[in-house]
């Protein structure tokens, strides 16, 4: 046999967790996917940007009234942008950076989102819309 098979897991590493920072939050792709759709709302003037507060910064939810409405690049409100894929890495204890896709009437746009654990949940505390 060309390789050998695996030894068993050495004591002095043990196996990684993948977001140690964040145990009991949930899984970063799925919030951020959430997260998306009400962004979507807000940019089409379908929701109000102080319902995602408690979910971003507070300079991401400047941002997020400031352009409330007015994020022709997402759609309108009778033909919104819809999720097409939604990307997660975790970068270290309790950050994930996450890419989603979004369609709007055929194209794609891209919206990268930094996501920090912060008192028990997921906060957004960078947000770019492509």
């Amino acid at each position: 046999m060309p390789f050998e098979q695996p030894e068993a897991q050495d004591a002095d590493f043990p196996p990684a967790r993948e977001n140690p920072g964040a145990v009991g939050l949930p899984e970063p792709g799925a919030f951020a996917k959430r997260l998306v759709v009400g962004v979507i709302e807000i940019a089409t003037g379908r929701r109000s940007a102080a319902q995602l507060g408690r979910h971003t910064s507070p300079a991401v939810q400047a941002g997020l009234a400031r352009d409330a409405g007015r994020i022709t690049r997402l759609g309108t409100a009778t033909r919104p942008a819809s999720v097409h894929s939604v990307h997660a890495s975790t970068t270290s204890a309790g950050i994930a950076e996450v890419a989603v896709v979004v369609r709007i009437e055929g194209r794609f746009r891209a919206i990268a989102l930094r996501l920090e654990a912060q008192h028990g949940r997921w906060r957004c505390v960078r947000l770019q819309i492509g």
